[in-house]
């Protein structure tokens, strides 16, 4: 089944203020998968600005231009940092890649897609930002246990409308003191009435919940963490005791 957007009446929020004030917060980084093309290289670079602004450099894994091998290395090294997934380009269907040299791009199998990700321990949210990528969005509901959030574009979004949705989304959980994916999404819906509804097709971006599971620990993304070493020297005072 394809997912169900999210009513907004049978989802208790996310950032309640009864959050266990000991509750551990998980860390990560943003995962920025691109599939520019000369038509839209503009498109996607205004997308990729927006999201870094919101974020720092050093937050974001950044893939442009992606073929599958690319992808697998990316994914491999960093299956235990990434939270969240961003996949900004040409969807129609699913999500198009490079497959090298001048060949246009191809539409990679939502199946195989997810099965890339199914290993990535902290991935908390998948966020579609391209045509038509309720496959997509499929695919890793079913085949990625650790995803509890998915936003995806059921029919078509024009570049301004899919810009201004992605900025404000990242905005409001860059500044956000618990991260809530559920109000941000309601922050990057607010971004859209200023477009005719021509400009998402009738349809506006949906959002999936996973249901019957407990949400995951909040997450932030920044940059990589290094384990902290302590170095602690013992000054041992020697004395003689004479008897």
């Amino acid at each position: 089944h394809t997912p169900q957007r999210l009513s907004r009446l049978a989802c208790a929020p996310l950032d309640s203020p009864l959050l266990p004030a000991m509750e551990r917060e998980e860390h990560g980084q943003l995962l920025l998968v691109t599939n520019q093309a000369v038509d839209t290289k503009l498109r996607i670079q205004n997308e990729v600005d927006v999201i870094t602004k919101a974020f720092c450099e050093e937050s974001i894994i950044k893939l442009p231009s992606w073929t599958i091998e690319e992808l697998e290395l990316t994914v491999s090294r960093h299956r235990h940092g990434v939270a969240v997934a961003h996949f900004a380009g040409h969807g129609n269907g699913g999500f198009a890649f490079h497959q090298g040299g001048l060949l246009p791009l191809r539409i990679v199998d939502s199946d195989y897609l997810a099965e890339k990700f199914e290993n990535c321990t902290k991935l908390q949210c998948v966020f579609f930002n391209a045509c038509s990528s309720v496959p997509a969005a499929t695919a890793f509901q079913q085949r990625c246990p650790a995803v509890h959030y998915l936003i995806y574009i059921r029919r078509r979004i024009a570049d301004a409308a899919s810009i201004a949705f992605a900025g404000a989304f990242y905005a409001h959980l860059a500044q956000a003191q618990i991260w809530s994916f559920e109000d941000a999404y309601s922050e990057g819906l607010n971004a859209l009435r200023n477009f005719p509804s021509m400009y998402v097709d009738g349809v506006l971006p949906e959002f999936w919940i996973r249901s019957n599971t407990p949400p995951p620990s909040p997450v932030r993304v920044g940059p990589p963490r290094t384990p902290l070493e302590f170095k602690v020297l013992l000054k041992m005072a020697k004395s003689r005791r004479e008897d």
